[in-house]
Protein backbone atom coordinates (compact mmCIF):
# COMPACT_ATOMS: atom_id res chain seq x y z
CA UNK A 1 0.00 0.00 0.00
CA UNK A 2 1.07 3.27 -0.77
CA UNK A 3 1.13 4.91 2.67
CA UNK A 4 2.73 8.76 0.79
CA UNK A 5 -0.39 8.34 -1.35
CA UNK A 6 -3.25 7.32 1.40
CA UNK A 7 -1.51 10.42 3.65
CA UNK A 8 -1.87 12.85 0.94
CA UNK A 9 -5.78 12.30 0.07
CA UNK A 10 -6.94 12.25 3.66
CA UNK A 11 -7.42 16.43 3.53
CA UNK A 12 -9.51 15.39 0.62
CA UNK A 13 -11.23 12.79 1.96
CA UNK A 14 -12.52 15.10 5.63
CA UNK A 15 -12.98 18.13 2.56
CA UNK A 16 -15.90 16.01 0.50
CA UNK A 17 -17.02 14.35 4.50
CA UNK A 18 -17.89 18.30 4.91
CA UNK A 19 -19.31 18.90 2.37
CA UNK A 20 -21.69 16.12 2.27
CA UNK A 21 -22.90 16.87 6.03
CA UNK A 22 -23.40 20.59 4.89
CA UNK A 23 -25.70 20.00 1.98
CA UNK A 24 -27.69 17.31 4.22
CA UNK A 25 -28.48 19.77 6.73
CA UNK A 26 -32.22 21.35 6.38
CA UNK A 27 -30.33 24.47 8.53
CA UNK A 28 -28.76 26.94 6.74
CA UNK A 29 -24.83 27.53 7.90
CA UNK A 30 -24.52 30.60 9.46
CA UNK A 31 -20.71 31.22 8.81
CA UNK A 32 -21.88 31.05 4.91
CA UNK A 33 -24.66 33.82 5.21
CA UNK A 34 -24.90 37.73 5.97
CA UNK A 35 -27.32 38.22 9.30
CA UNK A 36 -29.36 41.48 9.01
CA UNK A 37 -31.20 41.57 12.28
CA UNK A 38 -32.82 39.88 15.36
CA UNK A 39 -36.36 40.71 16.89
CA UNK A 40 -36.76 40.81 20.17
CA UNK A 41 -40.81 40.77 22.16
CA UNK A 42 -40.91 41.03 25.59
CA UNK A 43 -44.50 40.32 27.17
CA UNK A 44 -43.12 40.07 30.32
CA UNK A 45 -44.19 43.16 32.97
CA UNK A 46 -40.63 43.45 33.86
CA UNK A 47 -37.29 44.36 31.80
CA UNK A 48 -35.21 41.77 30.45
CA UNK A 49 -30.96 41.66 29.94
CA UNK A 50 -30.55 40.60 26.50
CA UNK A 51 -27.46 39.31 25.52
CA UNK A 52 -25.12 38.44 22.73
CA UNK A 53 -22.38 36.53 22.30
CA UNK A 54 -22.14 36.29 25.98
CA UNK A 55 -22.16 40.22 26.21
CA UNK A 56 -25.04 42.13 27.12
CA UNK A 57 -26.81 43.78 24.50
CA UNK A 58 -29.59 46.22 25.85
CA UNK A 59 -32.19 46.18 28.65
CA UNK A 60 -35.37 45.83 26.76
CA UNK A 61 -37.98 47.26 28.75
CA UNK A 62 -41.70 45.42 29.97
CA UNK A 63 -44.02 44.79 27.27
CA UNK A 64 -41.41 46.35 24.24
CA UNK A 65 -40.62 45.29 21.22
CA UNK A 66 -37.16 46.24 19.51
CA UNK A 67 -35.34 45.36 16.43
CA UNK A 68 -31.44 45.15 16.24
CA UNK A 69 -29.22 45.33 13.98
CA UNK A 70 -26.20 42.59 13.06
CA UNK A 71 -24.92 42.85 9.43
CA UNK A 72 -22.21 40.25 9.81
CA UNK A 73 -21.63 36.95 8.98
CA UNK A 74 -20.33 34.55 11.41
CA UNK A 75 -21.94 32.35 14.70
CA UNK A 76 -24.50 34.87 16.75
CA UNK A 77 -25.63 33.50 20.01
CA UNK A 78 -27.92 35.27 22.03
CA UNK A 79 -29.61 34.73 25.52
CA UNK A 80 -32.16 36.47 27.99
CA UNK A 81 -32.44 37.06 31.54
CA UNK A 82 -34.99 38.51 33.83
CA UNK A 83 -34.35 41.87 35.49
CA UNK A 84 -35.59 41.06 38.87
CA UNK A 85 -36.43 44.32 41.30
CA UNK A 86 -34.65 44.73 44.44
CA UNK A 87 -35.85 46.27 48.14
CA UNK A 88 -34.68 48.86 49.76
CA UNK A 89 -31.71 46.62 50.70
CA UNK A 90 -30.62 45.59 47.17
CA UNK A 91 -31.95 41.89 47.58
CA UNK A 92 -34.20 40.51 44.70
CA UNK A 93 -37.93 40.28 44.86
CA UNK A 94 -38.40 37.38 42.49
CA UNK A 95 -36.23 34.88 40.33
CA UNK A 96 -33.70 35.86 37.72
CA UNK A 97 -33.95 33.04 35.55
CA UNK A 98 -31.38 32.29 32.10
CA UNK A 99 -32.51 31.67 29.43
CA UNK A 100 -30.42 30.74 26.36
CA UNK A 101 -31.26 31.24 22.60
CA UNK A 102 -28.75 29.22 20.84
CA UNK A 103 -27.03 30.30 17.46
CA UNK A 104 -28.77 32.35 15.17
CA UNK A 105 -29.28 30.86 11.57
CA UNK A 106 -32.33 33.03 10.21
CA UNK A 107 -31.18 36.22 8.55
CA UNK A 108 -33.90 37.75 10.19
CA UNK A 109 -34.64 36.16 13.25
CA UNK A 110 -37.45 37.11 15.95
CA UNK A 111 -37.95 35.88 20.04
CA UNK A 112 -41.15 36.49 21.59
CA UNK A 113 -40.51 36.31 25.73
CA UNK A 114 -43.06 35.21 27.54
CA UNK A 115 -44.51 33.59 31.35
CA UNK A 116 -43.60 30.00 29.41
CA UNK A 117 -40.61 30.87 27.33
CA UNK A 118 -38.02 30.02 30.08
CA UNK A 119 -37.20 25.95 31.62
CA UNK A 120 -40.75 26.56 34.14
CA UNK A 121 -43.49 28.72 33.99
CA UNK A 122 -43.73 31.62 35.44
CA UNK A 123 -45.97 33.87 37.40
CA UNK A 124 -46.46 37.51 39.15
CA UNK A 125 -49.02 37.90 41.01
CA UNK A 126 -51.72 41.30 40.96
CA UNK A 127 -51.97 42.61 44.52
CA UNK A 128 -54.65 45.53 45.28
CA UNK A 129 -53.94 46.38 48.93
CA UNK A 130 -57.43 47.69 49.21
CA UNK A 131 -57.12 48.00 53.66
CA UNK A 132 -56.09 51.22 55.65
CA UNK A 133 -53.14 48.90 56.48
CA UNK A 134 -49.38 47.89 55.84
CA UNK A 135 -50.14 45.00 53.70
CA UNK A 136 -46.53 42.46 53.32
CA UNK A 137 -46.53 39.83 50.31
CA UNK A 138 -44.62 37.60 52.88
CA UNK A 139 -44.19 34.10 51.08
CA UNK A 140 -44.45 33.34 47.55
CA UNK A 141 -45.07 29.24 47.50
CA UNK A 142 -44.95 29.16 51.01
CA UNK A 143 -44.44 25.46 52.63
CA UNK A 144 -44.22 24.35 48.72
CA UNK A 145 -42.31 23.52 46.06
CA UNK A 146 -40.76 26.73 45.16
CA UNK A 147 -40.86 28.91 48.25
CA UNK A 148 -39.61 32.50 47.83
CA UNK A 149 -39.37 34.86 50.89
CA UNK A 150 -40.43 38.30 49.54
CA UNK A 151 -41.01 40.95 52.34
CA UNK A 152 -42.40 43.70 49.81
CA UNK A 153 -44.57 45.96 51.65
CA UNK A 154 -48.05 47.31 50.22
CA UNK A 155 -49.08 50.71 51.86
CA UNK A 156 -52.66 51.27 52.12
CA UNK A 157 -54.30 51.71 48.62
CA UNK A 158 -50.99 50.61 46.60
CA UNK A 159 -51.13 47.93 44.16
CA UNK A 160 -48.71 45.50 42.23
CA UNK A 161 -46.33 47.16 39.68
CA UNK A 162 -46.90 46.03 36.14
CA UNK A 163 -43.93 47.70 34.58
CA UNK A 164 -41.25 46.19 36.93
CA UNK A 165 -43.17 43.09 38.53
CA UNK A 166 -41.30 40.29 40.16
CA UNK A 167 -41.83 36.97 38.80
CA UNK A 168 -42.14 33.27 40.64
CA UNK A 169 -42.12 29.77 39.64
CA UNK A 170 -46.31 28.24 38.66
CA UNK A 171 -46.48 25.21 40.00
CA UNK A 172 -49.47 23.04 41.01
CA UNK A 173 -49.79 23.93 44.54
CA UNK A 174 -48.81 27.63 44.25
CA UNK A 175 -50.13 30.42 46.58
CA UNK A 176 -49.53 33.99 47.66
CA UNK A 177 -49.22 34.54 51.12
CA UNK A 178 -49.63 38.28 52.91
CA UNK A 179 -49.92 39.32 56.55
CA UNK A 180 -50.82 42.77 58.15
CA UNK A 181 -48.20 44.77 59.51
CA UNK A 182 -50.93 46.99 62.00
CA UNK A 183 -53.30 44.47 63.10
CA UNK A 184 -53.01 40.73 63.68
CA UNK A 185 -54.62 39.24 60.29
CA UNK A 186 -53.17 36.60 57.91
CA UNK A 187 -54.15 36.29 54.33
CA UNK A 188 -53.30 33.39 52.30
CA UNK A 189 -54.36 33.09 48.18
CA UNK A 190 -54.12 29.31 46.51
CA UNK A 191 -54.64 27.57 43.55
CA UNK A 192 -56.04 24.83 46.21
CA UNK A 193 -58.55 27.03 46.99
CA UNK A 194 -61.95 28.26 44.80
CA UNK A 195 -64.27 31.02 44.88
CA UNK A 196 -68.15 30.96 44.87
CA UNK A 197 -68.07 30.67 41.15
CA UNK A 198 -65.78 27.18 41.52
CA UNK A 199 -63.03 28.83 39.74
CA UNK A 200 -59.40 28.71 41.36
CA UNK A 201 -58.41 31.48 43.96
CA UNK A 202 -55.22 31.99 42.18
CA UNK A 203 -55.42 31.42 38.30
CA UNK A 204 -53.20 32.90 35.29
CA UNK A 205 -55.42 35.72 33.81
CA UNK A 206 -56.36 35.30 30.27
CA UNK A 207 -57.21 39.09 29.24
CA UNK A 208 -55.68 39.44 26.18
CA UNK A 209 -54.26 42.90 27.04
CA UNK A 210 -51.71 40.76 29.63
CA UNK A 211 -51.61 37.92 26.73
CA UNK A 212 -48.24 35.98 27.92
CA UNK A 213 -47.28 38.15 31.25
CA UNK A 214 -48.02 35.22 33.53
CA UNK A 215 -49.93 38.26 35.49
CA UNK A 216 -52.69 36.27 37.82
CA UNK A 217 -56.22 37.89 38.33
CA UNK A 218 -56.41 40.49 40.72
CA UNK A 219 -55.67 39.63 44.57
CA UNK A 220 -57.97 41.65 46.82
CA UNK A 221 -56.53 42.09 49.96
CA UNK A 222 -59.63 43.95 52.29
Amino acid sequence: MNYRLFYNLIPIILLLVNISCVQESPIPVAFDQELESVTFENQLLTPIILYRDNVVLDTLSARTKRKYAINRKGFIHHAWRILAPRDGLGRITGVEPYVDLGVQYEINAEHTISNTSADRTLFTPRIANLTFDRVRLFYINYREQDEFLVNKVFDPSESTSIDHAPYYYWNSSSNVYLDNLDRPRIYEFSRDDTLFSGKPELDLSDDFEYQGSGITNAIIVQ
